[in-house]
């Protein structure tokens, strides 16, 4: 009976150190467990930061992209403005000669017509002097 005791006694006390050591084994894994969980929020925290880093750089890419199509838009505006100027520019000296050649035709049609109006007058007055002529003719004839 004594024995019996002792073996309980012995049972009891392995008992209290296992419940002790499990209870130390359940304390230690529900630290590691919650550090983790504090390891996987950080994990997951990181992981969010470098998918918004990357989708951030793929923005900014973009971006980039745009504007160096706009710059390259820009450029072809710039070179057809350019070369429109230049059109323009042209246009109006053509213009500007094109008026200077109306002029100059106004005036030669001007110098014509005054020169078909002093012909015509000389015409005249030439028809008047013939028949002027003429007239003195008759009246020495008829003497």
């Amino acid at each position: 009976c004594a024995h019996q005791r002792d073996t309980m006694s012995q049972l009891r006390s392995a008992f209290d150190q296992q419940s002790s050591v499990t209870s130390i084994d359940a304390q230690q894994s529900s630290k590691q467990n919650a550090r983790v969980a504090q390891l996987e929020k950080e994990l997951q925290a990181a992981l969010d930061r470098s998918a918004l880093s990357d989708k951030t750089e793929e923005e900014l890419r973009f971006m980039a992209s745009k504007a160096a199509q706009l710059e390259e838009k820009l450029q072809g505006e710039r070179s057809l403005t350019s070369s429109l100027r230049a059109q323009l520019h042209d246009a109006l000296l053509e213009v500007d000669e094109m008026s200077k050649a109306v002029v100059l035709e106004q005036s030669r049609a001007r110098q014509a017509e005054d020169r078909q109006a002093t012909m015509a007058m000389e015409r005249q007055q030439m028809a008047m002097e013939k028949a002027d002529l003429e007239l003195q003719l008759v009246n020495r004839l008829q003497r």
